[in-house]
């Protein structure tokens, strides 16, 4: 019988060390080991595609036993976390925003002035984050540079700064 590390170990390939393209050593956001197993996968559509395309997300399990964390996903560049859009998008909404109104906006997105405002609010909080950020962190000054090496590690952090927490 196979132990769990020797598993873990395997190749990207191998049944249990899916990576679905991801590159470098896969580890928990919360503890930062790298004993995990694959847990599955869901689906979820491609960010601002118009194509309804697909991707697969991986889940995996953290084995370190100390960890408070049981499950967590990876997800590809250029997704963020509870986000349906990219940074990029974020980006060039915020610069839209400082010429354009709510309802000009609205107008051009085909969406309700409601949802553009809170868009744009979600814009705001992802590109203050970014600029505060972008000075210190590992993944200075644009992690879109060297996606397979910092996104995941942008995505934990930005969603912790700017995804309101439970009250």
């Amino acid at each position: 019988m196979t132990s769990p590390v020797s598993i873990l170990r395997q190749s990207p390939g191998s049944t249990h060390g899916k990576n679905y393209g991801l590159i470098g050593p896969i580890v928990c956001p919360s503890c930062h080991e790298s004993y995990v197993w694959f847990h599955g996968h869901y689906s979820r559509y491609f960010p601002d595609d118009p194509g309804d395309t697909l991707i697969r997300v991986p889940r995996y399990k953290c084995l370190f036993s100390l960890c408070k964390r049981i499950t967590f996903s990876i997800l590809p560049f250029p997704c963020l976390r509870y986000k349906r859009h990219t940074l990029s998008f974020f980006f060039t909404l915020t610069k839209l925003a400082a010429y354009l109104s709510v309802n000009q906006l609205a107008h051009r997105f085909q969406r309700s002035w409601r949802s553009l405002r809170r868009l744009i609010r979600h814009a705001e909080l992802i590109n203050g984050f970014f600029l505060n950020e972008r000075r210190r962190a590992v993944w200075g000054p644009c992690p879109c540079s060297k996606p397979e090496q910092f996104w995941t590690e942008f995505t934990v952090a930005q969603s912790w700064a700017t995804v309101p927490g439970p009250d």
